[in-house]
């Protein structure tokens, strides 16, 4: 039988089998952990484009998308950090090579940019870190600490976390792998609106290719060892 796209099930795709298949159905009980109301989240996204759109799934899958839910239905997603460098790690650095010689060229970073979100409700996550990943008989190398190749199996937990319909998480949060001092966290957009996001005028859709946001950019490279390409001169 063939897949469906978004299912999140591996149909045939090589894993390393490191990530463990969820438990089925009220046996799931993940730790619930609060996002307030107000706290100010980070998106990394195309410039010139909504930070409150949800992917409905176009791209590239991720650790935790895209899955469909229960009647089959692919769920959009909005993946944000707590800090702006979470969104420049999970944004931009996530497919580089770690050591010496690692490079951000101009290309992929000159249509990005990063916005400042609020919610406007409290979220309900799924904790995927500390005591989180305890109470689900995980250890962070077997879910967070994994590559894209274990993804068809990573994204599996999101898929059997959301079909908790009656814990009704709005996501899921952990510390990102890229930044790991920093959280991370995805929405589920048919369970959290875009209406039921604020977004920060003062902080919305800043180019990292210039101005201050190159700067945090470039500040955020230099701290990790990356070289980045920048553009030919800098524009403000």
């Amino acid at each position: 039988m063939t897949t469906p796209r978004g299912t999140g099930v591996a149909s045939g795709l090589p894993t390393t089998g490191v990530v463990p298949a969820p438990p089925a159905g009220s046996t799931l009980t993940p730790l619930i952990e609060t996002w307030p109301q107000g706290r100010e989240m980070y998106r990394g996204h195309t410039r010139g484009r909504s930070p409150r759109e949800f992917n409905p799934g176009v791209g590239k899958p991720g650790r935790f998308s895209f899955f469909a839910d229960t009647g089959g239905k692919t769920v959009p997603i909005l993946y944000a950090g707590n800090t702006v460098d979470v969104a420049i790690g999970e944004r931009l650095f996530h497919d580089l090579p770690l050591g010496s010689g690692a490079v951000l060229v101009s290309k992929q970073y000159r249509t990005v940019a990063y916005s400042r979100l609020a919610p406007r409700r409290r979220l309900r996550l799924a904790s995927l870190h500390g005591d989180g990943l305890r109470r689900l008989g995980l250890r962070n190398h077997q879910l967070i600490d994994t590559d894209a190749i274990d993804y068809p199996d990573t994204v599996q937990w999101a898929a059997a976390l959301h079909a908790r319909a009656d814990l009704a998480l709005d996501g899921l949060i952990w510390m990102s792998r890229q930044f790991n001092t920093g959280q991370a966290v995805v929405l589920f957009g048919d369970r959290v609106a875009a209406s039921d996001l604020d977004v920060d005028p003062d902080v919305n859709d800043r180019s990292f290719y210039q101005g201050g946001g190159l700067g945090l950019l470039l500040d955020a490279a230099e701290r990790a060892g990356i070289r980045v390409g920048t553009p030919s001169r800098y524009l403000s």
